[in-house]
């Protein structure tokens, strides 16, 4: 399964930044060189440069789906418009916020290419291809986003298929259980490359009572944010699950348990340093 750990630079711009970072860092550079409006910067970083449907930025008052967007790091206009910019960039997208950023003066270069690698084909026997996405939070105490990341990976063919069958508790527990016990290192090496996870790299990180975790929300198109969100009804856990109701609000409870990991704060460092 290739990969893609590329950093890029920003000629005249501190640091080396992942494919999420380096969209925050042009936005902001841009707006901070220039005066420009929320119509003058979407003309000039239109939403086709990010290629899909959360666009460059937006508005922060306007964004529903927050996991998306870099809501913690609003960019402020001169007409008083609060953007955010999106998370959302992978080797797919990203050429066209370079090639736009370039356009306009910049000079982006790609640098510490580690990226690319196959996973070597005997070690894919018996396994399939998923798509997911996780993010990386506190505990609920201090209910803060770190990453949010979408990847795909190469996991046992047998539980995928049972999954895409027929996802209930069952199905869904040892999918989740066999990515959270042989993909992490997968999970935060590209949680890096797309979103930085900065505030866990600093040295006065608060790893103590921040208790930093990876949670699954997504497999295969299928959302597991009935499990996380307070304002979801017990049906609609019920349903995600294949239980009856009056045992949903149990079972929600103990997955949840297993479709969160304790990001290892060890091998984070070994990983990204």
């Amino acid at each position: 399964m290739a990969k893609d750990y590329t950093k890029y630079t920003i000629e005249g711009v501190a640091g080396d930044f992942g494919k999420s970072k380096l969209a925050l860092a042009i936005i902001g550079n841009y707006v901070s060189k220039n005066s420009v409006d929320f119509a003058i910067l979407n003309a000039a970083f239109p939403d086709e440069c990010q290629g899909g449907i959360h666009g460059v930025f937006r508005k922060k008052e306007d964004v529903k789906d927050f996991k998306r967007y870099y809501m913690d790091k609003p960019i402020s206009l001169i007409d008083g418009t609060e953007i955010v910019v999106t998370n959302q960039w992978g080797i797919d997208n990203i050429p066209g916020l370079i090639n736009r950023a370039n356009a306009l003066g910049y000079a982006v270069k790609s640098v510490n290419v580690t990226s690319s690698f196959s996973t070597p084909k005997d070690t894919l026997a018996g396994k399939s291809e998923i798509n997911i996405a996780v993010e990386i939070v506190s505990t609920e105490e201090y209910d803060t986003n770190y990453a949010f990341v979408n990847l795909a990976l190469n996991v046992n063919s047998q539980l995928v298929e049972n999954f895409n069958s027929k996802c209930d508790y069952n199905t869904l527990y040892a999918l989740v259980s066999e990515i959270t016990s042989n993909n992490t290192e997968e999970i935060l090496i590209e949680a890096h490359n797309q979103s930085g996870l900065d505030e866990l790299l600093e040295n006065d990180f608060d790893w103590f009572n921040l208790e930093p975790l990876i949670r699954i929300t997504e497999i295969n198109d299928v959302s597991l944010s009935a499990l996380y969100e307070n304002d979801i009804q017990n049906y609609q856990v019920a349903e995600l699950l294949g239980v009856d109701e009056d045992e949903a609000e149990d079972r929600a409870m103990s997955l949840r348990d297993d479709l969160r990991r304790a990001v290892d704060r060890e091998l984070l460092f070994r990983l990204l340093n």
